[in-house]
C-alpha cells in the first residue's frame, strides 16, 4: 500500500504538470511583439537584468484572471486577457516581475508539483505544513524581486487584491 500510495505521488508531482501545461497551450497564444509587444518587452527587458533567458510569453483566451509561470526545460509566463484588462499597468508590471522571480528562482515547477501533491497524494496528510512552509517561502522570494525593481509593494498588493476580489 505504501508503495502505490509512493508511486501515485510521484506520477502525480512529475507527469501532471506536463499535463496541465499542454492544456493551458492549447488555450492560449504566443505573445510577439506585435500582439502584445509591451508586455514581451517588458519582460524581455527584466529577464535580461535577472540574468535568466527570456521566457516565452503566453496570452490566455480567458476573462478569469491567471498568471502562472512554468521553467520545465523552457521558460514560459501564462497570463490571461482577463488579468491584463484587470490590472494597471504597474500592476502588471509587478505580476510580471513575480513570474519572473519564480523562473530565476526554479520555483514554478516545484511549486505546481507541490500543489498537486498536496491535493492528490495519500501521503500529503504528513508533510502538509512543510509543504505549506516550502510554499510560502518560493512566494517571498518571488515577491522580493517586484520589491527590488519597484521599490514598494504598493502595486503588488493592489494585484493580488483585485485577483482575491473576484
Amino acid at each position: 500500500l505504501l508503495l502505490t500510495a509512493l508511486l501515485a505521488s510521484v506520477l502525480v508531482s512529475v507527469i501532471a504538470p506536463f499535463l496541465f501545461l499542454g492544456r493551458y497551450i492549447k488555450k492560449s497564444k504566443i505573445a510577439t511583439l506585435g500582439n502584445a509587444a509591451a508586455i514581451v518587452n517588458f519582460v524581455n527587458k527584466y529577464a535580461k537584468k535577472l540574468s535568466i533567458k527570456s521566457p516565452k510569453v503566453y496570452i490566455l483566451d480567458s476573462q478569469k484572471p491567471e498568471a502562472f509561470s512554468f521553467n520545465l526545460f523552457k521558460s514560459k509566463i501564462f497570463i490571461s486577457l482577463g488579468m491584463i484588462e484587470l490590472l494597471s499597468k504597474k500592476e502588471l508590471h509587478a505580476v510580471l516581475l513575480h513570474e519572473l522571480g519564480h523562473i530565476k528562482n526554479n520555483s514554478s515547477v516545484l511549486k505546481f508539483s507541490f500543489m498537486l501533491f498536496k491535493r492528490f497524494s495519500p501521503l500529503a496528510m504528513f508533510t502538509t505544513n512543510k509543504i505549506a512552509t516550502q510554499l510560502d517561502q518560493h512566494e517571498c522570494n518571488a515577491d522580493s524581486v517586484v520589491l527590488e525593481y519597484q521599490k514598494k509593494a504598493r502595486h503588488l498588493v493592489n494585484a493580488k487584491m483585485k485577483f482575491e476580489e473576484l
